[in-house]
């Protein structure tokens, strides 16, 4: 379906990457909100753990219901209000750390309403058991939580793509479930989260799957080496941050081991693709100078389908990093936290949208652009 906003730059394709991070995924909520009023509308939305989660509601609700659905959730798995008596206090930052701990402590404890529980028996206790029995939180009541708030046979229409990624726990491989070519169900939701050794295997047609995080929690190749090629403007929402300052506590040295391990090597994919991207132009360039007898020779024709004049246009939202972050801010699900993640989310992108650098032309021989919301100016990040 082609896209075209107010008489500017159109594209084949609109995706919405949501990458994972726990209790931090409401920052995704608040993004995809700002940027639904402002007229966009996504052919494909891909997501991995919770990112997974926001991404079936998306795709398994009507554009209309879609933010109040993806709020819905969230309202769900927020702590309970009984563990919440003492959020006023928690304006302070020193008091605020210790509201953030006390939430995380509490979710490890009791778990989380509508998402997760923990086990009766620990697995410490357990000498052997089958994959899905195996973890400290029992993820079934998650699932009558997806079919309250997912319609299935929507989401599995094509309407609006899915793509959810998950691992192979016996060989490792990355796994992505996607709707062009099955059909997704809660179990495919679940077993894209199903984080070890805290969440249970998810088995599948024979096989045990784990969250695709493990692996790569910004599984962006997916849309970039998606075929046939097409002119894509992908949003991607990231929730850790590869930058940081040195730790000087112990906190802060699991806060920045979080941070690297789950932020992956975006960069390095981005920067590959757009290498590549830019010979496909390059090679496509030369084609068409060819004389028109020459392209005809099976060789000019094989280098004709190694060209793509295709541009693929990345924006990148990403949540901050705050002063009252601890190593626990992807378990941390209190309300106040999370009604913070949704309206910071908001926030950026309406702040983004107010210049909306990705609606200006670019030139035509660059065919991959990367532009950051996370920079506090307009400097944008062109792979060539």
């Amino acid at each position: 379906m082609t896209k075209k906003m107010q008489g500017k730059p159109i594209w084949d394709r609109v995706a919405f990457l949501f990458q994972g991070g726990g209790a931090l995924g409401a920052f995704q909520v608040g993004v995809f909100d700002a940027l639904q009023q402002a007229g966009y509308h996504f052919d494909w939305v891909s997501g991995i753990s919770i990112g997974a989660i926001n991404a079936a509601i998306v795709s398994g609700n009507k554009p209309e219901d879609r933010v109040k659905k993806l709020k819905e959730f969230w309202q769900i798995i927020s702590s309970p209000e009984s563990l919440n008596w003492w959020h006023h206090l928690s304006s302070e930052e020193g008091l605020r750390k210790l509201y953030n701990q006390w939430h995380a402590h509490a979710t490890l404890l009791l778990g989380q309403p509508g998402f997760f529980q923990p086990r009766m028996i620990s697995p410490h206790f357990i000498h052997q058991a089958v994959p899905e029995e195996i973890s400290f939180y029992d993820t079934s009541i998650l699932r009558n939580t997806l079919e309250r708030l997912i319609d299935f046979d929507l989401l599995n229409s094509g309407k609006t793509r899915l793509t959810l990624s998950a691992v192979r726990v016996d060989n490792g491989q990355e796994v992505h479930f996607d709707t062009k070519n099955q059909k997704i169900y809660p179990e495919h939701i679940m077993a894209s989260g199903a984080l070890p050794p805290g969440f249970p295997a998810v088995k599948i047609d024979g096989e045990y799957y784990w969250d695709g995080g493990i692996v790569n929690n910004t599984p962006i190749e997916v849309i970039l080496n998606d075929l046939p090629r097409k002119n894509t403007l992908c949003f991607m929402v990231h929730l850790f941050d590869p930058d940081g300052d040195l730790p000087s506590n112990l906190d802060q040295v699991l806060l920045r081991h979080k941070d690297i391990s789950y932020a992956s090597n975006y960069k390095r994919v981005i920067k590959s693709f757009s290498e590549a991207h830019e010979m496909r132009h390059a090679i496509s360039a030369l084609y068409d100078m060819l004389p028109d007898k020459v392209k005809e020779d099976p060789h000019a024709r094989k280098l004709r389908a190694l060209g793509c004049k295709s541009t693929m246009l990345m924006v990148r939202f990403h949540r901050h990093h705050t002063s009252t972050d601890l190593s626990s801010k992807d378990y941390a699900f209190s309300p106040t936290s999370i009604r913070e993640g949704i309206e910071m989310g908001y926030e950026q992108a309406m702040t983004a949208l107010k210049k909306s650098p990705w609606l200006k032309p670019i030139p035509k021989d660059v065919g991959a652009v990367l532009y950051d919301m996370h920079l506090h100016d307009e400097s944008l990040a062109h792979h060539r």
